[in-house]
């Protein structure tokens, strides 16, 4: 119960300071209508039943595509399709880390009736979906490269710039693949 009068909280909380951060004129009140929705989507994914479902990855997934897509729509007034890919990126790597916290709970979370998606595909499967969101999220600056190349968007090489992150991803994946303790997590 507290914790979903937390995201309640927080989700409103979120939109006190986007109307106050800046006031959307009338043709951008529609956006309003995305924030009950993410407050519910955000209730599901703290045990409602998206969890029963064993899918409030997903939620997170959504809230990176929002997130990022209605930032764009709020500051430019149009939405490119082009901008779906660094969205989903950010939704990919918010649900790695929501991956990482469901495979070390395996256990407590069976214990406590909770289905999510590590609970029902098991430990080997949800260490295989973590690399899987990790391998998407560092493809797509190639792909926005690509892109650039091609179409001429603005970027150029410099979509490649997360790519040099990826060697502080290789001890979090050696990590998350070879723990026998949840505290290692």
């Amino acid at each position: 119960a507290v914790g979903l009068l937390a995201a309640f909280l927080s989700g409103y909380y979120a939109l006190a300071l986007g109307l106050t951060a800046r006031w959307t004129p009338a043709g951008r009140w529609r956006l309003l209508a995305l924030v009950p929705a993410c407050v519910q989507a955000r209730a599901l994914d703290a045990g409602g039943p998206a969890a029963l479902l064993g899918r409030p990855d997903l939620w997170l997934l959504a809230f990176g595509l929002l997130g990022v897509l209605g930032t764009l729509y709020l500051h430019t007034q149009s939405l490119s399709g082009l901008a779906i890919l660094p969205a989903a990126v950010c939704g990919l790597l918010a649900t790695a880390v929501l991956n990482v916290n469901n495979v070390r709970d395996i256990e407590t979370d069976r214990v406590a009736g909770k289905r999510t998606l590590a609970v029902v595909i098991g430990k080997g499967p949800t260490q295989a979906e973590y690399a899987l969101l990790l391998a998407f999220a560092y493809a797509v600056p190639f792909g926005l490269a690509a892109a650039s190349a091609v179409g001429g968007h603005p970027g150029g090489l410099a979509v490649l710039l997360p790519l040099l992150t990826l060697p502080l991803a290789r001890p979090l994946l050696a990590t998350v693949r070879g723990f026998s303790a949840p505290r290692q997590l």
